[in-house]
């Protein structure tokens, strides 16, 4: 399902994290010291598991230094459990922290908490009727079969995704286009609106 890495330099600790994850039918690497390669392959892991105290390099300093290297969800495991501790290691960009000894099946309910949250974001959609609006792939669908629409086009059904249930007054959504576009994309408006509307028409897109 993911591919974690689980870092700490306890092999015992490791042992029983990668047994679990694994049963849960993940791929664990374990690795139970920090060394600079680790940054290089940061992009082939979907969560990572990080104890704090550590030989060299300790948790805290390396989550630093990989928070703008990687995006997926950081949990630290520690056994450093007082409430500045916890408050610093949210503050390094970790996106959760659990207290040692945790609970196992804690674990496991929150790395899939994360996982799934993941999965939510990088699929980010809305529909309208029949059509269907990807956000993060860009793409607009109606019963899976792709439309092409122009960057200009695209963000007018993108401008309205929070809020697209509501009936948008013209201004409002010049206001929201206005800070995507500036003026110039504002005064082509109109014409990009009237060309979407007759793209839809021609593919016979309705509500």
């Amino acid at each position: 399902m993911a591919h974690i890495l689980a870092i700490d330099d306890d092999e015992a600790m490791l042992a029983l994290i990668k047994n679990t994850l694994k049963k849960d039918g993940h791929d664990v690497t374990c690795i139970p010291k920090i060394t600079e390669r680790l940054k290089e392959q940061l992009s082939s892991y979907d969560l990572i598991l990080l104890d704090v105290m550590m030989p060299d390099v300790d948790g805290y300093t390396f989550c630093r230094e990989i928070r703008d290297l990687t995006d997926c969800p950081i949990l630290f495991l520690t056994a450093r459990s007082l409430e500045e501790d916890v408050q610093f290691g949210f503050s390094v960009g970790a996106d959760d922290y659990m207290k040692k000894p945790f609970s196992i099946l804690e674990l496991r309910a929150r790395i899939g908490a994360h996982l799934r949250r993941e999965q939510r974001e990088k699929i980010r959609c809305f529909s309208v009727g029949s059509v269907r609006f990807y956000l993060t792939k860009k793409e607009v669908r109606v019963t899976e079969q792709k439309l092409s629409f122009t960057k200009s086009e695209y963000d007018q059904p993108s401008a309205c995704e929070k809020s697209w249930t509501d009936l948008l007054q013209r201004a409002d959504l010049r206001k929201r286009l206005w800070l995507r576009q500036g003026k110039r994309y504002l005064r082509d408006h109109g014409t990009h609106q009237k060309y979407s509307e007759k793209t839809c028409r021609r593919r016979n897109i309705t509500d």
